[in-house]
């Protein structure tokens, strides 16, 4: 980050190596996860911040540095200042205005338009042409928790399109296996009793059944094999197919 002098340490390039911070002179960098920084680099970083100077690692000379910083985190900063793991001071100088920005699971209405233009990032990465998911479906990945943000869709809607061998309309099959086991599967019952997706889960829980019967058909009765090709382990699929027995989903 704050570069290094030749000679400051074993393995120093010849000449030395110009840090992030310097590279961002005259204009704006941005630092991710800033609430993990250690607190010794916390403390290098407010004083560039508070004199507009750097020096870098092995050498005495200050060069004056005119940049602009963003920085974000996922993390409660006020917490940590209490804890002592992030400079109260520090987080004055760089939190001279405010961005929240909501978890997906406040701001419900964004994911399918954001499911979208992930799955039109893909198809243009791996030269395909899946098409977009049902509004059926769509419904539910509005309804799944969603605990990795943002980067847990955009792992998703990744997986769909790798998937998806065809050009195709996502399917609940296109899922990562975690997540469309938690769509059939929600942990928690609604207390009202009243369910305002039951048809569409019901519909999902019988597709299930299809595709794991045919996957087990299409396998020669090999449950590993069956078990690979929809991407879950084979404790995993001996346990839906014992669930979906149960049920009288699965005859």
């Amino acid at each position: 980050m704050f570069g290094y002098s030749q000679g400051a340490f074993t393995g120093a390039l010849k000449g030395g190596r110009i840090g992030k911070l310097e590279s961002a002179n005259g204009g704006t960098i941005f630092m991710d996860e800033i609430g993990e920084m250690p607190k010794d680099v916390q403390a290098k970083l407010l004083r560039v911040l508070e004199t507009r100077t750097l020096t870098r690692v092995g050498e005495n000379i200050e060069r004056p540095i005119n940049i602009r910083v963003i920085s974000a985190t996922n993390r409660n900063l006020r917490p940590r200042i209490a804890e002592g793991e992030f400079r109260e001071d520090l987080y004055y100088r760089i939190a001279v205005s405010n961005i929240r920005l909501p978890a997906l699971r406040d701001s419900r209405s964004d994911i399918p338009a954001l499911f979208n233009h992930f799955i039109n990032i893909y198809n243009n990465q791996m030269r395909k042409e899946v098409k977009e998911p049902s509004v059926e479906l769509l419904q539910l990945l509005i309804s799944y928790s969603w605990r990795g943000n943002i980067r847990e869709l955009r792992n998703a809607s990744e997986y769909c399109v790798m998937m998806n061998i065809g050009d195709d309309a996502v399917m609940l099959k296109h899922l990562p296996g975690e997540m469309r086991m938690a769509l059939l599967y929600p942990e928690a019952e609604d207390n009202s009793g009243m369910d305002p997706l039951a048809q569409e889960r019901k519909s999902l829980k019988e597709s299930e059944a299809d595709l794991i019967k045919k996957a087990v058909d299409m396998a020669n009765g090999d449950v590993g094999v069956a078990a690979k090709q929809l991407g879950m382990s084979r404790a995993t699929l001996y346990r839906r197919i014992k669930k979906l027995k149960e049920q009288g989903s699965y005859l």
